[in-house]
């Protein structure tokens, strides 16, 4: 807050002399800092979706759910998915707002450079949650196969140059390749639902591996810039089978080497 609005206006702010422009009763904030990341919203935001029900079967009170200002559609749909509509939420303007009674569900989530896994029963009751409220003629349209390769072609970064080689090599064994930025969150839940094998770069794409049960979830990560133990605490709190493979860095992208994939016992 000193950061943004200046020493004076915080203190203002924190001894109620500041008139706020919102105010509710009861309320759930999910507009933090970083709430509009995909990897955050699903893995931090979503499961205190659980913790907001229990409240409210406790104590009879539906607290409003806080989002930030223009939502992406995602994010949107996601919360539909959830059995959320948009009488439970409400978007905050990021102007002074006055919350009476201020619900903060307990969930562990990353902060800055320390990283918590998120509980193992929250993974299980968002899994739960969104894939029984998806029906699979989502992906009617689609080439199924529960073998993934989840493509960043569309992204800026950490994009593997030799993706043509390597699905090459995959095609022959039932493997499919998605650009997620493609499919709604509702053909992603339904795609990564009935996954066995996924392959993929670091990204927020590899969160969707929450929707999965028991599967293989294979990593590739930019050797010069490691990102952190996130996919591998997740896929361990899924129960899902972890293999990590170091890329040849090629500035913010990279390249795999075939063989370090052919290797690996389960594609043989």
């Amino acid at each position: 807050m000193i950061k943004k609005d200046g020493l004076r206006d915080t203190f203002k702010a924190l001894l109620d002399q500041i008139e706020p422009t919102q105010e509710y009763d009861y309320a759930v904030s999910l507009a933090s800092f970083n709430v509009e990341n995909y990897y955050h919203w699903v893995i931090e935001h979503l499961p205190q979706l659980r913790g907001v029900e229990h409240y409210t079967a406790q104590e009879g009170v539906s607290p409003v759910l806080i989002l930030p200002q223009n939502p992406p559609n995602w994010m949107i749909e996601s919360l539909a998915v959830c059995g959320y509509d948009k009488d439970d939420w409400v978007e905050w303007t990021g102007e002074p707002t006055q919350v009476n009674h201020l619900i903060v569900p307990e969930h562990p989530f990353r902060s800055m450079e320390i990283y918590f896994p998120p509980a193992i029963e929250n993974c299980r009751w968002l899994r739960d949650r969104t894939t029984s409220n998806v029906d699979t003629k989502v992906l009617d349209n689609i080439n199924v196969s529960p073998y993934l390769y989840i493509s960043r072609e569309d992204a800026n970064s950490r994009r593997v140059l030799n993706r043509d080689e390597i699905l090459a090599e995959l095609r022959p064994l039932g493997f499919q390749s998605y650009v997620l930025s493609d499919l709604s969150f509702r053909q992603q839940v339904a795609l990564f639902s009935q996954a066995e094998i996924i392959v993929a770069p670091h990204g927020a794409g590899a969160t969707n591996m929450v929707f999965a049960t028991g599967a293989v979830f294979v990593e590739l990560i930019h050797s010069g810039n490691t990102r952190g133990a996130h996919y591998f605490l997740l896929a361990q709190e899924c129960g899902h089978e972890y293999i990590g493979i170091l890329c040849e860095p090629v500035e913010t992208d990279m390249k795999m080497n075939i063989g370090d994939l052919i290797d690996i016992p389960i594609f043989n």
